[in-house]
């Protein structure tokens, strides 16, 4: 996505400039507070980092599909007004797979995502070990994490 953006192709789509915008810096500070939060094993730092990452990713999933949603309704009114037609309509803007922006624009998100979304009950379990709690509980939540 870091390079996908900077072309010129993609710097001013829309799911650049609305559906990721200033998100992605939070995300990447969320990412560089949990790396060395965890790194130096303070560990209630690290998971409240980890929360506000995965927060933070959902966010800007949920922009990315609103702004699909607004293009789409876009194209569909231009072509029923008349002011483009289908074959003009060839550049899709909802980066929809399997083109290349979705690739670029959408899929490292939903992969970043779908791997915080797995590591935060991880992470919610090592702070429970770390904190020394009963093993119980340790397994309750390991077992209410799978």
């Amino acid at each position: 996505f870091v390079v996908a953006q900077l072309l010129p192709k993609y710097r001013g789509h829309p799911l650049v400039q609305r559906g990721v915008g200033p998100v992605y810096f939070f995300a990447c500070l969320a990412q560089t507070a949990w790396t060395i939060t965890f790194g130096y094993q303070i560990m209630e730092a690290a998971f409240v980092s980890m929360v506000v990452l995965f927060l933070t990713l959902l966010y800007l999933l949920n922009r990315q599909w609103k702004v699909v949603a607004e293009e789409e309704k876009k194209t569909r009114t231009a072509i029923r007004l008349g002011e483009t037609t289908e074959e003009e309509a060839v550049e899709d803007l909802t980066a929809r797979p399997p083109r290349l922006s979705y690739w670029l624009l959408r899929f490292p998100f939903a992969i970043h995502s779908g791997w915080i979304a797995v590591a935060t009950p991880l992470m919610f379990s090592v702070l429970l070990v770390y904190l020394n709690v009963d093993p119980t509980y340790e397994l309750w939540a390991a077992t209410i994490s799978l």
